[in-house]
């Protein structure tokens, strides 16, 4: 998934290279956290400054800028005993692009 980041005329590239992250599989004995990767692939730094999430997850590492050709990562939580099947959530993450916003879907299935 592709996130276009614009900063002062010149443009931040947030890029995830899947439009859904896929974990399959996850049990009780899942260990925490999981990581989104993602790269800055544009001219300016990344700023990201805020997380927003669906229930049962928890952004537990969120790094504050990412500098132009870096490589960086999200790391969250699930709340396994919140959670039980099929799951397909949101992690919003607000950043200084001209929308404001860089949208991350996460699915897979909780089993015991």
């Amino acid at each position: 998934m592709m996130f276009s980041m614009v900063c002062f005329g010149q443009e931040a590239v947030l890029l995830s290279e899947e439009p859904v992250v896929e974990y399959g599989t996850l049990t009780s004995a899942t260990k925490q956290p999981l990581f989104l990767k993602f790269t800055n692939s544009g001219d300016q730094v990344l700023y990201l400054s805020e997380s927003r999430t669906s229930f049962g997850f928890e952004v537990v590492y969120l790094p504050e800028q990412v500098a132009p050709g870096s490589i960086d990562s999200i790391g969250f939580t699930i709340d396994l005993k919140a959670l039980r099947g099929p799951f397909r959530k949101k992690i919003s993450i607000v950043t200084n692009s001209k929308t404001g916003l860089a949208v991350f879907d996460v699915s897979g299935r909780i089993e015991n």
